[in-house]
């Protein structure tokens, strides 16, 4: 973007939002990958109005925007990314309601938070989340899950903001998921999620989640950076784990862009590995899989930005 504009649109925005801005904020700061060029604006909206008014100033300046929550499962480019990002890390959007077995959850909401405060109401239904990284709103949006459950079995209405900043509720039947995605669109901002669970035995509860957070802790590289699975498992029954490892490429590296030991199908950063080292690695399993496995894994993770 010219530098005229910049500082132009700086000074506009500053005015607009309550909540925090920044510009030139670099992405690597706010992914689990440790990856990412300098977004051009970093916007922490403090209320739905201030929401409002960021989609509203990017629309009328033909601004690209998008919603970033803990930066997990997402690969921002070396160059950065044009346009707005929007962080609904403040209080007003991370606010949690019991009501009998239903919870409501501000898309905010961190997903490991949700998941122990359901636990304390004896509800039962989340458990499989527990360690999952990253918001409500996100998680929903990817259908996060494991390779036995996902949100979707849970999830039973959405609130949404499109970019014209009108709120329209979604009813689960009018929502479509699939295995790791939804026909949630990225000009809408989820703002709130309605999850449907059961009532549960505490002591089953506690148990279910120790066995789902200690089977993560031994078969997921947790102290290292990373964005996740980076493939999405192929029909078939057989994992991408699997399928990577059949092809011999644990600890393959490109620069410090490497095939993680502990599980094949992460992909993590050991040190100064750029977009361009991940991109260059997941082309190399690729390949490799295709030729051995006659299988294109699909990337899991999204990759934004230049």
């Amino acid at each position: 973007m010219r530098v005229e504009k910049l500082k132009f649109v700086k000074g506009k925005t500053g005015s607009l939002v309550k909540g925090p801005v920044r510009f030139y904020e670099p992405m690597s700061q706010h992914t689990s990958f440790r990856i990412g060029g300098p977004a051009d604006y970093w916007v922490e909206p403090r209320d739905l109005e201030d929401l409002k008014r960021v989609l509203k100033f990017a629309s009328a300046q033909h601004l690209p925007w998008r919603v970033l929550g803990r930066g997990t499962n997402i690969l921002v480019g070396d160059e950065g990314f044009r346009g707005i990002i929007i962080n609904l890390g403040e209080d007003y959007f991370q606010g949690i309601e019991f009501q009998s077995c239903r919870v409501i959850a501000g898309a905010g909401t961190l997903l490991s938070r949700l998941v122990w405060g359901v636990a304390q109401q004896e509800l039962k239904g989340l458990e499989f989340a527990v360690g999952i990284p990253g918001t409500i709103g996100g998680a929903v949006t990817m259908n996060a899950g494991t390779r036995e459950n996902s949100l979707s079995e849970v999830v039973s209405k959405i609130e949404v903001l499109n970019g014209e900043g009108n709120i329209s509720t979604l009813k689960r039947d009018e929502i479509s998921f699939r295995y790791r995605g939804s026909c949630l669109s990225s000009d809408q901002v989820i703002l709130k999620v309605e999850l449907e669970l059961e009532a549960g035995n505490k002591r089953d509860i506690e148990n279910l989640l120790s066995k789902f957070r200690e089977r993560r802790n031994m078969t997921q590289p947790l102290s290292e950076s990373s964005a996740g699975c980076i493939f999405k498992n192929p029909p078939g029954g057989i994992s991408a784990a699997e399928l990577i490892e059949e092809a011999h490429l644990k600890g393959t590296r490109v620069g410090d862009a490497q095939v993680s030991l502990r599980h094949a199908n992460f992909i993590v950063n050991r040190g100064k590995a750029g977009a361009g080292d991940v991109i260059s690695l997941v082309e190399r399993i690729r390949k490799a899989v295709r030729e051995r496995s006659g299988v294109e894994l699909e990337l899991e993770i999204e990759v934004i930005g230049q």
